[in-house]
């Protein structure tokens, strides 16, 4: 399996706060079945300025740490960019860092509270720019949810989304996991990962939600969603298969 949203590079976000914590948190997902962590640190204008240059030299850094320790977890660079009306302009100059560095892909955020009327300019401006945008858990977004064919639209452009393992499982409450599986039962939902800020709250780990896929829509699509789409955007390509079809709103 392919973590593909985690905050254990230390000290940079809300994240993990020191690097005992990211190698105990690495631990517990290879335990339970996780071999590659994508590490999205919060880039948010005013919060946390988490440039391209700073991730990357961080995510070498945590590699080294991870090496000398015999922790096999594979780590790539990201970020999760929080959605702005100059998103666009801020990638164009190259200062964001899109998912593995590859120029094609980039986590975006939307609030938790409402949906920006710039929303679709925004996302469809990376688009044309060539970089796909891939929505940070939008099943926690209260308004866009709200809106499902909003929501399909976009996915019928070609955006993506990532889920969060809490959200299938429960952790947010039974509201939050409704709306996962909706999304997940219509095919909408592209990758998977823990979203994992600490030890203890919000920890690592993909088993439970891929198992809950599994019955939900069968084990080659939780097969698709866990390991293959996420391997397919950080080599810089499109996810393919059971996402492809759109069960429309109605």
């Amino acid at each position: 399996m392919i973590d593909f949203h985690t905050h254990i590079l230390p000290g940079l976000d809300d994240g993990a706060d020191f690097l005992a914590d990211s190698l105990v948190m690495a631990r517990m997902a290879w335990a339970e079945g996780t071999r590659a962590m994508v590490l999205t640190p919060h880039c948010h204008v005013g919060k946390y300025h988490n440039g391209r240059e700073r991730i990357i030299t961080q995510t070498s850094v945590l590699r080294q740490h991870f090496w000398e320790e015999g922790i096999p977890v594979v780590l790539f660079p990201a970020a999760e960019v929080y959605l702005h009306a100059d998103l666009p302009g801020q990638v164009v100059d190259g200062d964001i860092l899109t998912i593995n560095d590859m120029g094609k892909h980039l986590l975006v955020e939307l609030p938790f509270g409402r949906v920006p009327p710039y929303t679709e300019e925004v996302l469809c401006t990376l688009l044309h720019l060539g970089i796909t945008p891939v929505l940070a858990h939008p099943e926690r977004c209260d308004p866009l949810v709200a809106n499902l064919h909003f929501l399909e639209q976009l996915v019928s452009q070609g955006i993506l989304i990532q889920m969060n393992a809490g959200s299938i499982t429960g952790d947010y409450g039974p509201v939050t996991a409704q709306r996962a599986e909706l999304l997940v039962r219509r095919g909408w939902v592209h990758l998977l990962g823990s979203d994992a800020h600490s030890i203890n709250q919000r920890p690592p780990g993909l088993s439970r939600a891929i198992r809950q896929i599994a019955g939900m829509v069968g084990g080659t699509a939780a097969h698709v969603i866990g390991c293959a789409n996420p391997l397919a955007v950080l080599e810089g390509g499109n996810p393919s298969g059971f996402n492809q079809t759109l069960a429309p709103v109605t």
